[in-house]
């Protein structure tokens, strides 16, 4: 029996036992000794194999390196299994990794900054392909180019990879939900993003394939996250114009990705933590955190006073607390955690078809009793004041007296020779007051400037 002729289960067996005697034994076996070795220990299944056989298989697992895990000839996508691990290689090798064939042998290599994101890809490979060469797989760090390096030799994976189809890769990403995130995670751990910024938060990925892009974005809204897809134009190196495919999770989705998905990456898992920890994102989206808030009414009450300090208002007098809904499920959510702390309040709906809550007057002393509660008074646009009639008066004054001032000027300059003095007339009011009434009715009415040279331009037409 040739060797190809051999089952793929049996040589697995045989090459791991040959591999622990051989190791155990410092290497120092030959070839014919394994050989009679694994006559001896699998005479049953081996008893019908050739010799002649058998050493050239052991020949090629000692001395080559070959071993069934990565044979040329086995390597069949049919004999892979769709597992969590099988989905993280191929989502973080179509994001940070590289694949090229030599003859009969393929080479992935995966080339990032983070010793984690190597060594979870290293983990993932080890258990869906075995050891190579006994051994197993392990990052290794570059000091020329400081990235931590990935190298596997696999036939079959590259044949997964090349060329990409989304057809290729379906049944072994949406086998199940855990499949799905752990596909997501690894394409997030290799071209993700976190970002805290207050007008620009959220979790963002990017690459070149639309195709790519597009159906992470469906895996995505499969497993319940909202994502939004936009392009963004740039310039290659020769001139040429491209367009970058940017993913963007916003809202409430993030801690949606975060329960999910998450990452593998120490770094990019904090930034998250701080995204869901920030007081502002936790009142906004207080729905997803339900769960949570409701374990006790400690829990409750830490909730409502950072609930109150964001989307509360309260009136001068202290007469009220109320706050606005718009979504009618937030508004029963907060009324229970009310009434579970003995809070009275009332409901009611506004013309927008908003739910108000509002509590009494009686029971803000009751509120702000408990110690973990505080509550924000409103801030209100401070109103103009009303123009009073001596600011209007002085105003007119002013502006009657600098219209005589141009007419007299006027008339100087008109006929010279009438006026006695040489030199012209001193203004009995100068231009100053003018302008600072301009500027107290323009602070006090809001009067235009429009207005005011419309009356400068009036009084010189007079003269």
């Amino acid at each position: 029996m040739p060797p190809s002729k051999i089952p793929r289960e049996l040589r697995i067996r045989m090459y791991e036992a040959v591999m622990k005697e051989y190791l155990n034994k410092s290497k120092e076996l030959s070839i014919s000794d394994l050989v009679s070795w694994l006559r001896q220990r699998f005479y049953k299944s081996a008893s019908n194999i050739p010799r002649q056989n058998l050493y050239s298989l052991v020949h090629g697992w000692i001395k080559r390196g070959v071993s069934p895990y990565n044979e040329t000839k086995t390597a069949s996508i049919k004999r892979l299994r769709p597992s969590p691990e099988l989905a993280y290689i191929l989502g973080a090798t179509l994001g940070d990794g590289t694949w090229r064939k030599r003859g009969t042998k393929a080479e992935i290599l995966l080339r990032v900054r983070d010793y984690d994101f190597a060594l979870a890809y290293a983990r993932c490979y080890n258990v869906v392909e075995g050891k190579r060469n006994g051994e197993p797989v392990e990052p290794h760090f570059s000091d020329k180019s400081k990235f931590w390096i990935v190298s596997i030799t696999s036939i079959t994976l590259y044949n997964l990879l090349e060329p990409f189809k989304v057809l290729k890769i379906k049944k072994f990403v949406e086998a199940n939900v855990n499949t799905i995130s752990a596909f997501i995670r690894g394409f997030f751990d290799a071209e993700g993003t976190c970002s805290n910024r207050k007008h620009n938060r959220g979790l963002y990925c990017s690459n070149k394939n639309r195709r790519l892009m597009q159906y992470i974005k469906k895996l995505l809204r499969d497993i319940g996250i909202e994502s939004k897809l936009s392009r963004r134009p740039k310039k290659t190196s020769k001139g040429r114009l491209t367009y970058i495919w940017i993913l963007k999770i916003y809202g409430r989705n993030i801690k949606r990705y975060a329960d999910l998905v998450g990452f593998e990456i120490k770094r990019k898992r904090d930034r998250l933590q701080e995204i869901i920890n920030d007081e502002r994102y936790q009142v906004r989206y207080f729905m997803e955190f339900l769960d949570e808030i409701l374990q006790s009414e400690e829990t409750i009450a830490e909730f409502l006073k950072k609930f109150f300090k964001y989307r509360g208002s309260q009136s001068k007098g202290e007469r009220f607390i109320k706050t606005q809904f718009k979504n009618a499920e937030e508004a029963k959510a907060i009324s229970a955690m009310l009434r579970r702390l003995g809070i009275d309040h009332r409901e009611r709906k506004t013309s927008r078809n908003r739910t108000v809550i509002i509590i009494n007057s009686i029971d803000i002393e009751n509120l702000l009793q408990k110690p973990l509660i505080i509550v924000r008074a409103s801030r209100k646009k401070e109103r103009k004041p009303e123009l009073n009639k001596l600011s209007l008066i002085q105003l007119l004054q002013t502006m009657l007296l600098t219209a005589a001032d141009i007419f007299l000027m006027a008339n100087y300059f008109n006929n010279p020779r009438t006026v006695v003095n040489p030199l012209p007339p001193t203004p009995s009011f100068s231009f100053l007051p003018l302008f600072s009434g301009y500027f107290t009715l323009t602070l006090e009415c809001g009067l235009c400037l429009r207005c005011f040279c419309l009356v400068l331009i009036c009084l010189a037409c007079l003269g």
